[in-house]
């Protein structure tokens, strides 16, 4: 068998900030190639992985059965690779700690994409830290505009707040329940805004 050809991606691209750390993590598992990202968080007062990073990183790891090199606090470099043959996702009950106020938005959103893919069977989180940060969508967000536009994709998300969490003690937790609906994810014509409903 070849060897698989390594991705590199410069974390410091555009505001360089946690989002390409985030939508990396999910392409080391689609593309099933490793994916070295390196200049992480370049564009912030404290580079690297910060604890909210962190926490979404191992999470999505451990969904996606991907494995990680770098993986610890403060890090500005993280290979994500392919889980050995015969490794699976891990199991569907998690739990996820910011351990500070670190947005558990942010977590959630780093590891929505393995966390979809795992097929009907509905995988439950427990998600540690701000519940409502600045700089993060906060929980309402995802409660009232994410999770109604994954449904049309045919998603299930549901997003309940057991206990909020501000800057800057955190403490907060959100208990997540998410899956297909169906099989697979459906298309969804986005094109049209549509009519104004109501304004309030």
């Amino acid at each position: 068998m070849p060897a698989m050809t390594e991705l590199e991606i410069d974390g410091s691209t555009l505001e360089g900030g946690g989002q390409v750390l985030r939508c990396c993590l999910s392409l080391a598992w689609l593309h099933e190639a490793p994916v070295r990202i390196h200049s992480i968080r370049a564009g912030r007062p404290k580079p690297g992985l910060a604890n909210q990073h962190l926490a979404g990183a191992q999470l999505t790891a451990t969904l996606s059965g991907v494995q990680l090199e770098g993986d610890t606090k403060g890090s500005t470099e993280l290979l994500a690779s392919p889980g050995a043959p015969g490794v699976g996702p891990g199991p569907c009950s998690l739990v996820a700690d910011a351990q500070t106020a670190g947005a558990a938005t942010l977590i959630l959103q780093a590891a929505l994409p393995p966390l979809l893919m795992r097929g009907s069977a509905a995988t439950e989180l427990l998600l540690r830290g701000g519940t409502d940060v600045n700089f993060s969508p906060p929980t309402a967000h995802a409660t009232m505009v994410l999770a109604p536009l994954l449904a049309r994709f045919g998603a299930r998300l549901d997003v309940e707040v057991a206990r909020r969490g501000f800057n800057p003690q955190g403490g907060g937790e959100l208990r997540v329940t998410a899956g297909l609906l169906g099989e697979r994810l459906r298309a969804v014509d986005l094109s049209e805004r549509g009519d104004v409903r109501e304004v309030r």
